[in-house]
């Protein structure tokens, strides 16, 4: 796939600050679609390392325009930004631009007064996917939205959703834990009563390349 292709390639960006070093060995991508029945708005690739879930690589890419171009490592608690990479061509590493990196402030997520799940696990003729409600207040009696993830087993990766983008933040700030380590195959949202935000799986590759950078912090704001 060509898209592959564009981070098969040793990064290194020069500034004077610590050396960062990230391996992946497989990567995922999924169509978005906004709502049911809607055509997809763009394809999410993101790159993981099957034994490490505490970074990911992710972007976008529509009509073989790359763009949202980011890296999360959750252990440091930073997200690197990359500059848009809007062009066809995938040969030419002088595109690719670090932007900047800037602190995640998960100690405002760890606090969060204002979300609260229940989570529910369902399996239909051997089928499985977990159901997720998030409310408003503790006595979960305001419903937010409904969100499910379907899923099938899958020998590349058993550790997929602390690097799926929609999953990562809530399960970094312990707001629930999942005992299902299946592959995620499709995800949406009910928010009244409409399909919303579906996600369906398009490929799951193995890969093996390093992506080595200099990280600039700034500090979150408050």
């Amino acid at each position: 796939m060509k898209h592959v292709c564009l981070f098969l390639i040793f990064f290194i960006f020069q500034n004077s600050y610590s050396q960062e070093k990230y391996h992946f060995d497989y990567f995922t991508s999924y169509d978005y679609h906004e709502k049911e029945g809607e055509k997809a708005s763009y394809s999410q690739m993101t790159f993981s390392n099957s034994a490490d879930t505490e970074y990911y690589l992710s972007y976008k890419v529509k009509r073989d325009l790359i763009f949202n171009v980011i890296l999360v490592d959750h252990k440091k608690g930073i997200i690197f930004h990359f500059k848009d990479f809007l062009s066809k061509e995938i040969n030419n590493d002088s595109l690719f631009k670090f932007s900047e990196s800037k602190k995640v402030n998960y100690e405002y997520c760890l606090d969060s007064k204002t979300s609260f799940y229940d989570v529910n696990y369902i399996t239909e003729k051997g089928n499985h996917s977990i159901n997720i409600k998030q409310y408003k207040n503790s006595r979960k009696s305001k419903l937010i939205r409904e969100s499910f993830f379907e899923t099938k087993f899958n020998e590349i990766s058993k550790n997929q959703h602390y690097n799926f983008p929609i999953l990562a933040s809530p399960l970094w700030c312990n707001k629930f834990h999942l005992i299902n380590d299946e592959l995620i195959t499709k995800s949406y949202f009910i928010e009244n009563k409409k399909v919303l935000h579906i996600r369906i799986l398009k490929e799951i590759q193995k890969t093996d390349f390093t992506l080595i950078l200099k990280n600039t912090i700034t500090e979150p704001k408050r």
